[in-house]
C-alpha cells in the first residue's frame, strides 16, 4: 500500500511540474517596423568598431524609443543611417528591449 502511494505521489508531482513549466521559457514576440532615428560608430577595441542604432517604433498609441548594438569588425562605415526603415522584433511584455531583425529600407543618398 505504501508503495503504491509513493507512485501516486511521484506521478502528481511529475504532472504538476511538467503542466507548470510548459510556459515558463516561452515569450510571444511580435514585429514592428521601425524608424532609424540616429546612429554612432562606438569603438571597442584594436580596430573593431560596433555601430550603436538609435530608433523608435510604435504599438498603438505608445512610442518606443530603443538602442541596438551590431558588430561590425573593421568596418568603417555603418550598415544603418538615420532615416532608413527597420523590422523590429518585440516582446508583449517587454517592448523597451526590441531587436532589429533587418534592414527594410534604406534611404536614397545623394552624393555630390
Amino acid at each position: 500500500m505504501k508503495l503504491f502511494i509513493k507512485h501516486i505521489f511521484i506521478l502528481i508531482l511529475t504532472a504538476y511540474v511538467f503542466w507548470g513549466c510548459k510556459n515558463v521559457g516561452r515569450t510571444d514576440y511580435n514585429f514592428a517596423s521601425a524608424r532609424i532615428d540616429s546612429t554612432r560608430m562606438i569603438h571597442w577595441g584594436r580596430g573593431f568598431y560596433m555601430q550603436r542604432v538609435y530608433f523608435s517604433f510604435n504599438i498603438d498609441t505608445v512610442k518606443y524609443n530603443c538602442i541596438d548594438d551590431y558588430k561590425l569588425g573593421y568596418a568603417y562605415s555603418g550598415f544603418f543611417s538615420s532615416g532608413d526603415s527597420a523590422l523590429v522584433k518585440y516582446s508583449n511584455k517587454k517592448p523597451e528591449e526590441s531587436k532589429i531583425v533587418k534592414l527594410v529600407y534604406k534611404k536614397r543618398r545623394i552624393k555630390l
